[in-house]
Order: structure tokens, then sequence, then C-alpha cells
């Protein structure tokens, strides 16, 4: 279960909660990324170094289109180098495209190379529109990608919207234009790119609540989240606000966040990683989420949490916290606060009622490894930025 804190007013001076943890590997099992493989070019030609990137960035979600037969072995590739499974989309096309698509998709799933079977990419964009595919045809063709998921053993996401934002519709694009297709699918799927001035939290609660629109009874997969420098935003302002949306669509109980994309592509220049294989400064943010909160243990999620008492004082109204655990016993504790203004802190103060062997802050936009510690203490002083820090809490087991 996840256990999200915000500020009620007994928070201002400190509260004291006995919170049910989160797994800490399921909450890394919940990240993922968009490639292009299919396009052969932007880099992903060198599968290589493609698979270099994906490693780099510990991720074992990857979201794609199989378009050729050609891409059953460039996949299967891939999967090996990385461990990482696909959520294998039908393409924004024609109808032919996607029944193509479509039909590739047990050679796929034969490999071992595919963890969820998706519907229609933004068919309502003008690409598609052109090759004579429409909204009613891609839902309709939802219950086929339904059929052929399930009789592989794969989750069904939805199909995607990626137009019809007008003030006539109060801005929900076209979401609600097909109905509700929760009986065609495991997974509401919402397309998330937030506008310069939203914060990712926003941005994920507005599409969250569009997404369910097509698919009422589902739970909420993001499969694109991104952030394109072409339109205004800055590399350090992305490495933030993606640290910011990942935290984000747990706390607002997303079952997956898939970020667009591993490198630029003809769409903009979206991508965490550049060609040549470096880290822009995003991916090096979500390497260093990922590496801080992998749990190594050899079987990370058979365990059952702990509970922690603990209470944070000063506390504010826009401050977010997400609490952790690991199979060893400890605690990992996210603060963070997206309102305030970009590249200041406050403080609050963490109290616990029992005296911890080694109290550790990480900041993942610096890096991997703690950048304080304190040892026998039951309290320490905490700076919140305007992105998430985590906080390592390893109780002492002394007797």
């Amino acid at each position: 279960m996840t256990l999200y804190s915000k500020r009620s007013d007994a928070m201002a001076a400190g509260f004291l909660a006995a919170m049910k943890v989160s797994v800490a590997s399921s909450f890394v099992s919940s990240l993922g990324i968009n490639t292009h493989i299919d396009f052969n070019a932007f880099g992903y030609q060198d599968l290589s170094r493609t698979a270099q990137a994906i490693n780099y960035l510990g991720l074992k979600n990857l979201r794609d289109s199989g378009m050729k037969s050609t891409d059953t072995q460039s996949w299967l590739y891939v999967a090996n180098a990385t461990g990482a499974k696909f959520d294998d989309f039908m393409p924004e096309g024609s109808p032919a495209d996607l029944q193509n698509a479509l039909g590739l998709a047990p050679m796929l799933a034969a490999e071992g190379v595919l963890n969820y079977l998706e519907g229609g990419n933004e068919e309502d964009d003008p690409y598609a529109s052109g090759r004579g595919n429409s909204l009613t045809w891609t839902a309709q063709f939802q219950q086929q990608v339904y059929q052929v998921g399930h009789s592989l053993g794969l989750p069904v996401i939805n199909m995607s919207f990626g137009s019809g934002w007008t003030a006539s519709n109060n801005w929900q694009g076209n979401y609600g234009a097909v109905g509700d297709l929760s009986a065609y699918a495991d997974y509401a799927n919402a397309h998330t790119y937030p506008l310069p001035g939203k914060t990712p939290d926003w941005t994920t609660q507005h599409l969250n609540r569009l997404a369910a629109l097509a698919a009422k009874t589902r739970p909420i997969m993001i499969t694109e989240f991104g952030w394109n420098e072409g339109r205004g935003f800055g590399q350090q302002e992305i490495a933030k606000a993606l640290l910011n949306a990942a935290l984000d669509s747990w706390k607002d109980g997303n079952a997956k966040i898939y970020f667009y994309a591993l490198y630029d592509d003809k769409a903009g220049r979206f991508g965490l990683m550049n060609q040549d294989g470096t880290p822009k400064p995003a991916g090096t943010a979500l390497h260093n989420l990922v590496a801080i909160l992998t749990d190594h243990d050899p079987d990370p999620t058979n365990f059952q949490p702990k509970q922690l008492n603990y209470t944070l004082s000063a506390m504010t109204a826009d401050d977010n916290s997400l609490l952790f655990g690991k199979a060893d016993g400890s605690f990992w504790l996210s603060l963070w606060n997206e309102q305030q203004t970009p590249g200041t802190t406050h403080t609050v103060t963490l109290e616990l009622p029992l005296s911890t062997a080694r109290i550790t802050i990480y900041d993942p936009l610096q890096g991997p490894t703690g950048q304080r510690d304190q040892t026998h203490t039951s309290s320490i002083q905490i700076s919140v930025p305007d992105h998430p820090v985590l906080v390592e809490i390893i109780p002492d087991t002394s007797p």
C-alpha cells in the first residue's frame, strides 16, 4: 500500500504516524521508457549502444511498436541485453498498419519479450486520420487487441489520444469521445505532457481524470510522459521535473509511468539520453533515483515491510512524502515540494521515538550516494527542495 502524506493543520507542529510502507522494488518496477527501435534511426540503429543506455537507466519496462518481422530479432536482442520487456503498442497509422502490427504480436510474445499489449497510439492525430484511420475504428479495433492480448496471456492497455483539445470540450481532448472501453482494456491510458508553468503532479492528476473517461473502472498507466527541450524546457528543469513525476505517479496510484523518450527523435528533443549513449541531466537523475531505491536482495518483493513511527515538524501545505521499505529492513522516506520557488529549500525536522543506527540523506540530482548522514540519532533536520530527496533510515537492531 502506498501511503502519501500531505500537511493537515496538525502537521504544522508535527505528526506521529505509523505508516504502511511501499515496497521499494515495486516502485522501481513502475518506471519505464519509450524507445523507437522500430524507427531504426535517431540512435536506435545501434542496438548495442541502445541496450547500454537502457541498462544505464536501470529500467526493465520499455514501450515500442512492433511493425516489421525484423523487429522480432531487434527486440529480442535488446530484451536479452537488458532483462527488460516491451509494451507493444499499435502504431499511429492506417487501419492496415494496425492490423499488421497486431498480427506480429504473437511472434513477439513467442520470444518472451512482451509484458503488455496496447491499443492504437494517438490515432486522432493528422497523420493517422490522413491515412484513413479514425477514433471510431480504433475504438472498435480495441476489442481485437484485447482478444489477442488475452489469448497470449498479456494484460491490455487502452488506446491513447493526442488531439481534440478545445474550449468547447473543456480541454479534455478526445479522451471522452469513444465511450467507456473498460470491457476491452485492463488499464486506462494517459499521455501526459506538462505545459510550461504546470507541475508534474497537477498534470498527472488532470490526465488521470481524462484517461478514466475512456476506461472508467480500470487502473491507469501513463504510457508517455515527457518534456520537449524545443518548447523551452531546460535540461536541469526537466531533470527535476522527471524526479517529481516519478514520485507523483506512484503517489497518485498509477500502475506504471513510461517516460518519453530514450533519445531525441522526429517528435522533438524529448530524449533522456544523447544518441552517443551519454546521459542528459534527466537521464542522470533517473539513473540515480533507480540506483538509490533498487533493492539488491535476491527476492526484493517477497517480504512484508514493517511499520515506522516518526514525526515530521514544520511541513508546509505543499510538501509531499512517500515511505518505502527494502528487504534488509531499511526505510526510505522521500520528501519534495514542487510548488515552491525553484532552487529554494525549507527545513523540516524528522524525529523518531527510538535511536537509529544511521540516517542518510540522498539527493538524486547530486548522485547515487549519500550526501549527509548521522549515526545513533533519533532526529535530523532535512532541507526539502523543489524535487525529491530520500532519507534512508536504518533501525538500530542491537539488543
